[in-house]
């Protein structure tokens, strides 16, 4: 929380609903120190205003990288040498050496001693060697070109592994409020350099759990704590010109035990456990551009995997009704977000030990490509056999217009056959609750596409007169590819614009070369994106026969989500997420 500087001796009650953004001097008017210290939580004041709509609360801003190292040693010492207590903080940071200068090391991290001699963990030396040779128990090593030794310790565990973590010079954004005595929240943002430091997080293990971060400390320095304060202006600090007081916030990097406690004013930025990291944070934390960004992506692209989650069943020894899945290391985009998993996690969960009996349960297939269909419907006491691999054809007009009563007929229609291996339920489209409105996904499979042909009756420059037997249902065949195959105008090439179902007349986007007439035999090369419907047949290749399974390609099953879209093919080999997320946590 930020520290109160609405109080003696300082009296700043700057107030952000009262929209003050400048203190206007006068002359002849006395200068308030109040007016001086509020002029700056003016400033601050603004600054925080925009900083909190770009970085999240205690975000890394530049720097501040966290490392660690987990192939460092420990050195235990004797509390005291030649019988003078030895004064560890002497150590910090230096360079020592044993009295031959074979043996060289840079201490990384001092921990003193904890309880009586004997009894607690005796001062300990964190280092990392720059030599081959290594300090032993009951060896004297000093700090290099000075006359400070320390003997270490006779245990037999003198020396060890042990593990640091260390942090570069940063910036980081510190943001924090509180309410004042008015009920007014106050809120301060700083940004905030952190100075490179090292802390020990685990002295006697180089596989710690711990998590790592910042501790923010805030205070007001005095000249006694800072003489550098005093009034300089005489060549040399004057302790009779005190000076203003100094408002210090200061990040210390610090290891905590993995379970929370109070962690207010803590900022964790790298978690480990046993050895291994298992959460970073490794680069600024934005807050509203984060959401814009998150939200465009999310529209674009959805929920996508970049690196897929490996999971591995292992057994688990001590428990055979238990098994261990391990999700190895990956990373995916939720709602926009990116989540990482930067180490393997092993979930442990209870092996299947119940069973159940039913016999003659079908089981249904249904994974690979599908349409989203509706009004889906059975015909003379029968449906879509899913049971086995029964045979569909897709057509480019509704049901109601296909004519299964002459071959020539039928196939005016046909975009392609295939088999329907399930159907599932989806949703229901609409607030009906008509069964006509349920939405299903058909999966299909082995889809060969089938090509209509067929003699002209006449044609135009820009147009081509279809035989009498194709569908009366207006614009079937718009994005058709149509091939003039023999007689006039043979070898021409053309798209359809426009069909009249009526009087069977198709216009095309570009005239032909020659005149079609009713020499001319054509081709129409149909594709899946013209398919506006599927059906089973009681007797397929039979002509006529009954219908006994039909539905209509829903809007979600076209591009656009547009009645007029090109029908699409849903994929349904895509990588999917191995868990759900909690939205709400990711978003924040």
């Amino acid at each position: 929380m930020p520290l109160n500087f609405n109080v003696a001796p300082w009296y700043d009650d700057f107030d952000a609903s009262k929209n003050y953004h400048r203190i206007l001097f006068k002359p002849g008017f006395a200068v308030q120190a109040r007016e001086l210290t509020q002029a700056q939580t003016i400033l601050q004041d603004q600054i925080t205003k925009f900083a909190d709509n770009i970085f999240k609360q205690n975000s890394p801003v530049t720097g501040g990288q966290v490392t660690t190292n987990l192939l460092c040693n420990y050195i235990k010492l004797q509390s005291s040498y030649q019988g003078t207590t030895i004064d560890l903080d002497l150590f910090a940071g230096q360079l020592i050496q044993d009295t031959t200068g074979l043996i060289t090391a840079r201490v990384l991290g001092i921990v003193p001693g904890t309880g009586e001699t004997g009894v607690g963990d005796p001062p300990t030396l964190v280092v990392s060697y720059n030599s081959g040779n290594r300090f032993t128990a009951n060896s004297l090593l000093k700090i290099s070109l000075t006359n400070t030794f320390a003997q270490v310790s006779t245990e037999a565990d003198a020396v060890g592994n042990s593990s640091v973590a260390s942090i570069d010079q940063g910036v980081f954004y510190i943001s924090s409020n509180y309410k004042n005595t008015e009920g007014i929240t106050v809120s301060y943002g700083s940004f905030v350099q952190v100075n490179p430091q090292t802390t020990v997080l685990s002295k006697y293990s180089s596989s710690p759990n711990a998590r790592v971060g910042l501790n923010i400390f805030e205070t007001v320095y005095d000249y006694i704590n800072d003489t550098s304060l005093l009034d300089p202006a005489v060549g040399a600090s004057n302790y009779q010109a005190p000076g203003a007081d100094r408002y210090v916030i200061k990040l210390t990097l610090e290891s905590r035990p993995l379970t929370f406690g109070d962690d207010d004013g803590f900022i964790e930025l790298i978690r480990v456990e046993n050895g291994s990291i298992a959460k970073i944070v490794d680069g600024s934390v934005y807050n509203v551009i984060d959401d814009y960004f998150a939200k465009r992506d999310y529209e674009t692209n959805g929920d996508y995997v970049v690196n897929d989650f490996k999971l591995t069943p292992k057994t688990y020894s001590t428990n055979e009704n238990k098994y261990t899945m391990s999700v190895g290391k990956g990373i995916a985009y939720v709602h926009g977000y990116r989540i990482e998993n930067p180490i393997q996690l092993d979930i442990l969960t209870n092996r299947a030990r119940t069973t159940e009996t039913q016999n003659n349960n079908p089981v249904y297939f249904d994974v690979g490509n599908y349409f989203y269909v509706n009004s889906v419907n059975g015909s003379n006491t029968s449906f879509f056999d899913i049971t086995r691999t029964q045979q569909i054809d897709l057509h480019c007009v509704p049901i109601s217009k296909v004519t299964v009563g002459s071959e020539a007929a039928y196939k005016s229609t046909l975009v392609s056959t295939g088999y329907i291996r399930n159907l599932t339920y989806d949703r229901t489209a609409g607030a009906s609750a008509n069964a006509n409105s349920y939405v299903y996904k058909a999966f299909v499979n082995d889809l060969v596409g089938n090509t209509a042909t067929g003699t002209a009756q006449s044609g135009t420059a820009a147009t081509i007169t279809l035989p009498s037997t194709y569908t009366s249902q207006n614009d079937a065949y718009v994005g058709v590819s149509i091939t003039l195959t023999g007689g006039t105008g043979a070898g021409d090439i053309r798209n359809i614009i426009g069909y009249n179902g009526s009087t069977k007349v198709a216009t095309v986007n570009q005239n032909f070369t020659t005149t079609p007439d009713s020499t001319t035999t054509f081709a129409l090369n149909f594709n899946l994106t013209h398919v506006e419907s599927l059906m089973s047949l009681a007797t397929p290749g039979t002509y006529p026969s009954n219908i006994i399974g039909r539905a209509e390609i829903d809007v979600s099953s076209k591009f656009g989500n547009t009645a007029n879209g090109d029908t699409i093919l849903q994929t349904g080999g895509s990588p999917e997420m191995i868990f759900k997320l909690g939205n709400p946590f990711v978003s924040s």
